[in-house]
This record gives structure tokens, C-alpha cells and sequence, in this order.
């Protein structure tokens, strides 16, 4: 099965990730990024990827990864609100 990846982060490092994402056709579902500007500029890099301010809940079927690309202080809060979520995915590699 193809990969289908969440995206958390849309900073340098994560633009970057997604333009390789998208150089290596791997289906980004969706880009969280609570800051509206960096969402903005998400959504040239990869368009048809849902935006969002939060993580997606419920969870749809078929996310296979979760990128975590957040600056390291925020990598615990991130984990953390990931790991309190029923719906996610059986599997899910983050």
C-alpha cells in the first residue's frame, strides 16, 4: 500500500519535506499549520492538500504516516494531543 501522509508543521522543514513528497508522488492528505500565513504558503507547495489549523478528528481511513515537523519544543505538546486521539489510524507511522 502507498503511502498517505499528514503533514504537522509547515515551516522551512516542513515545506521542504513536501516538495520531496510531491517529487517522489506520495499523496499528501493534509498540512497542519496554526499560523495562517504559513498555511498560505503551504498550499503553493502542495496543492490539493487540505489546510488545516489543527489535527484532522476524526481521523479518515487510509493515512498511513505523520509527519512531525515542529520545532522541538512543540513535539511533545504534538505527540501528546496525537496519542489522546481515538480515531487514529491502526498503524499510523509518525
Amino acid at each position: 500500500m502507498k503511502a498517505t501522509v499528514v503533514l504537522v508543521g509547515a515551516g522551512r522543514v516542513g515545506l521542504n519535506l513536501m516538495r520531496h513528497l510531491r517529487r517522489m508522488h506520495i499523496p499528501l492528505y493534509c498540512i497542519v499549520e496554526r499560523d495562517p500565513d504559513r498555511r498560505m504558503q503551504a498550499s503553493g507547495a502542495f496543492p490539493g492538500a487540505i489546510l488545516a489549523p489543527d489535527l484532522p478528528a476524526p481521523w479518515p481511513s487510509g493515512i498511513t504516516h505523520c509527519i512531525l515537523a515542529v520545532p522541538d519544543g512543540q513535539i511533545s505538546r504534538v505527540a501528546h494531543a496525537l496519542a489522546s486521539e481515538p480515531s487514529l489510524p491502526a498503524g499510523l507511522v509518525v
